[in-house]
């Protein structure tokens, strides 16, 4: 038969009448420690229980000090709080950074030590777990997500650069589209600069023009300003060069608008 051993309001654990002994008479337990078993009505002292236990003197029993029924039986445990840690921390772990999940494993392992040791006194077993499932699951997946984001910047980068150039490509369009408008216009022929299409109407300020002529600023390309303009030709339906950008990339590369309103990003032709 096992008891249930308590101290000042603390349980000490479960022990067999030969580990009582032996706890007396190393001195762990003491014969005024109160015992409780399956089948008692009270808490009685343990020198009472154990007649074998004369080397420790007994003092007047403190049995108002414990409950009158064992807290496995008689009440509901508390809840441990390193249990309750270890899941919170394990929920952060998945929806916020994996920098809780350590956290979360080492409360857990410490919540189930001390709910092992409490004698039933202590509940939360079940968020330990969890809190540890969490966590370790998030320690093994620290390096595989360290793998894909670096796998996604240049994805990302690239996405981005394609962007760009769209961007400034379509600008680069509605110029073609404004200068087509003025030919329409003016006898078949592009104006002589382009701030003829400010003065004429066809783009409503300079300040839009200016944004539609800012240089592309692309990754390895120059930093140059502007577009270089050929004007007073005839909108014909050719491939000629009469915009193109002053920024370059290393190999040439450049923004061509060419006379039959086409835009591409490629290398101009020999003059």
């Amino acid at each position: 038969m096992n008891y249930h051993i308590g101290r000042d309001g603390q349980q000490l654990g479960s022990f067999t009448k030969e580990q009582i002994i032996e706890g007396l008479a190393q001195g762990t337990l003491l014969s005024t420690d109160l015992a409780w078993s399956e089948g008692m009505d009270d808490w009685l002292p343990v020198s009472t229980l154990i007649a074998e236990a004369t080397a420790a003197p007994p003092l007047p029993p403190k049995v108002a000090s414990l409950p009158a029924k064992a807290p496995v039986f008689g009440g509901e445990p508390q809840k441990c709080g390193l249990a309750t840690a270890s899941m919170v921390l394990g929920i952060l772990s998945f929806l916020l950074s994996c920098l809780t999940a350590i956290p979360a494993v080492i409360c857990g392992h410490l919540a189930l030590s001390k709910i092992s040791r409490s004698g039933g006194s202590l509940s939360g077993g079940g968020m330990a777990v969890a809190g540890l499932v969490m966590g370790y699951i998030c320690i093994v997946m620290l390096p595989v997500v360290a793998i894909l984001a670096a796998l996604a910047v240049p994805a990302f980068s690239g996405v981005q650069e394609k962007a760009s150039q769209m961007r400034s490509m379509n600008n680069v369009r509605q110029v073609m589209i404004s200068l087509k408008s003025y030919a329409g216009d003016n006898g078949g022929k592009y104006p002589p600069s382009l701030d003829e299409l400010v003065k004429t109407g066809v783009v409503a300020d300079q300040k839009t023009l200016d944004t539609l002529l800012d240089y592309p600023q692309f990754k390895g390309w120059t930093a140059e300003k502007g577009y270089e303009y050929s004007g007073g030709t005839d909108a014909d339906p050719g491939q000629k060069v009469i915009l193109m950008s002053r920024s370059h990339a290393q190999n040439g590369r450049r923004i061509l608008g060419h006379s039959d309103g086409s835009v591409e990003i490629a290398i101009p032709p020999p003059n």
